[in-house]
């Protein structure tokens, strides 16, 4: 099955994991692995800030995307690159079926907390 484009977007899917390799302190290292993702539409969500004591903000996208053996493999401690930006998958990236049974495309959320 070919995957159809949802939107004209790339993103960076950074699939994160323990490595073999260890800190000083005997922490095991993460390793990182990048692959493009075409395909896809990111569209902003919503976007809230706090200001009191700090200033905080926090940025939810919304991706489409399609199909791919990368996008399945998705977990919550994986994160995308995006305009120059990292973001963590926020939750578990959801497969939407069509009428005949097969997967259409993933919907997964994007967060970003900064301050």
């Amino acid at each position: 099955m070919i995957a159809e484009p949802l939107g004209d977007q790339t993103i960076l899917v950074i699939q994160r994991g323990e490595g073999v390799t260890a800190d000083p302190l005997g922490i095991p290292a993460a390793d990182e692995r990048t692959t493009a993702q075409p395909g896809c539409s990111v569209q902003p969500k919503y976007s809230t800030e706090v200001i009191a004591d700090t200033d905080f903000t926090r940025t939810v996208w919304v991706v489409y995307a399609p199909p791919t053996p990368l996008i399945l493999a998705l977990k919550a401690i994986d994160e995308i690159g995006y305009l120059g930006e990292r973001y963590a998958v926020h939750g578990d990236p959801t497969p939407w079926t069509g009428e005949d049974g097969a997967v259409d495309h993933v919907r997964f959320h994007l967060r970003r907390s900064r301050g």
